[in-house]
């Protein structure tokens, strides 16, 4: 991680700090877009072989279940081999766990995690929510400990 809690995979995290935006959503009125940064400096001393979190610049679900997914680079601007295996994993992915992180601050750097919960198998909420740095550690350490035996 770089200073400030961005993750080390900016190439221009200046760029990034000055694109941040957000628009209402024409359809629902939803505010969407850049909701801050969070430091994910929490998990790094829990993850194995030098594996750090990266991230998907866009998702579109549509028909049921039917995903596409963007990364976006600058012209020039390589795919770190992590971030461009894990794509190309996720394409037949074995399993996919989603976590949905509250976080505590107001769109500053340093972000916490507040409370979490997760998306089950079969689509339902977990009906579990977790609250706090230790507690996210703990989940995280316990869904490292089931996939890394079998060599996911």
């Amino acid at each position: 991680m770089e200073s400030g809690g961005l993750p080390n995979t900016l190439y221009n995290t200046q760029r990034f700090e000055e694109a941040q935006w957000s628009i209402e959503c024409p359809y629902c009125g939803s505010i969407i877009g850049f909701d801050g940064t969070f430091d994910w400096g929490w998990m790094l001393d829990l993850l194995p072989r030098g594996i750090t979190p990266t991230d998907i610049d866009s998702v579109i679900e549509m028909g049921l279940g039917h995903f596409l997914v963007f990364e976006t680079k600058l012209l020039g601007m390589d795919i770190s081999t992590g971030q461009n295996n894990m794509l190309r994993r996720l394409h037949n992915a074995k399993s996919f766990v989603v976590v949905r992180m509250w976080l505590e601050g107001d769109g500053g750097v340093k972000r916490k995690v507040h409370h979490f919960d997760w998306i089950k198998r079969n689509g339902t909420d977990s009906g579990i929510t977790k609250y706090g740095v230790d507690e996210a550690r703990h989940f995280l350490q316990s869904w490292i400990n089931f996939v890394e035996p079998k060599g996911f």
